[in-house]
């Protein structure tokens, strides 16, 4: 290994949390802070791997010493608390623990099959990563009514920002687990190249796993359709332009009417404001109480 390795990734990681210091909503261990230093240790362990791999470096040591430079990010997230106060300290802990260590060791694999060849491969590593960190939040978000992304780099976003509370869904443990089947994966690509003995049913029963878990990514929790809430709410009233989603124990019927007409009124300004008219049916979801709304959607107290 590189000596000089552990010495950059630390210091790369100390400025890192001095700059999350500098704003309220980053200077404590929690989602956001987790999210973002799962980003950047992709990318620093990552191409730390690249490097030490290309020496001839074997998998294990390089897996263990990157990820116990996480300790420091740990530490001076955690310190924080002596100034900024963290009442979910022990929740943000435990998504920490989802985010960065799963990311990392996904990032080491990925630089462990790239080398496999006898290259770094730094360009095609950074432009795959940048890849997966913009291609699914536009699927998860583009196609799908949620307002959650989980993400095999940064981890997830759990929901708007605007809610007081997370919503921490059994799907973040889930995708987090196919995150470290990427990762296996990965090492046995790498492993392949190093020893020319292929394991090709492990590889295939590896591969056809994580094929498996896309199919049912919605029941798994990764995605929420809309027939999943259209059949958790049970109730479906049809107006001009709306197809409203209810669940029928939750609204008499002379509240679902005005309901119902609200939406055509204020369809009818925004038409008359706009001067536009809109084309195809509204789809309006209306959840119960906010721990319904959470569980399909990630947004808990947000109304969009």
């Amino acid at each position: 290994m590189r000596p000089r390795a552990p010495v950059l990734t630390l210091f790369l990681y100390g400025g890192l949390c001095l700059l999350l210091y500098a704003a309220p909503l980053t200077r404590v261990l929690h989602a956001e802070s987790a999210a973002i230093v799962a980003t950047s240790a992709y990318f620093i362990a990552g191409l730390s791997s690249l490097a030490q791999f290309r020496d001839g470096a074997r998998f294990a040591p390089v897996l263990g010493q990157v990820l116990t430079t996480l300790l420091l990010p740990w530490l001076l997230l955690t310190v924080s608390l002596l100034w900024a106060p963290n009442c979910g300290y022990l929740q943000g802990l435990v998504i920490f623990v989802l985010f960065v260590p799963v990311s990392v060791v996904l990032a080491v694999s990925v630089a462990y099959a790239l080398t496999g060849g006898g290259r770094k491969n730094r360009f095609l590593f950074v432009a795959c990563g940048l890849a997966v960190l913009v291609v699914g939040p536009l699927y998860d978000l583009g196609w799908h009514p949620q307002f959650y992304v989980y993400n095999h780099i940064f981890g997830g976003v759990l929901g708007p920002l605007y809610d007081e509370e997370l919503a921490l869904r059994p799907g973040l443990v889930a995708f987090r687990g196919l995150t470290l089947l990427w990762a296996l994966f990965f090492w046995q690509v790498g492993r392949w190249h190093r020893t020319r003995r292929p394991r090709l049913a492990f590889l295939f029963a590896t591969a056809s796993t994580i094929g498996l878990c896309y199919l049912l990514s919605v029941p798994l929790g990764f995605n929420t359709s809309e027939q999943q809430i259209q059949r958790a709410l049970g109730g479906h009233l049809a107006t001009r332009h709306f197809d409203l989603y209810y669940a029928p124990e939750s609204l008499s019927a002379r509240e679902l009417e005005q309901i119902a007409a609200d939406h055509e009124f204020r369809y009818t300004q925004l038409e008359e404001a706009l001067g536009v008219r809109a084309t195809g049916r509204i789809a309006s979801y209306l959840s119960p109480e906010p721990d319904t709304k959470a569980r399909l959607t990630g947004a808990r107290r947000t109304n969009i």
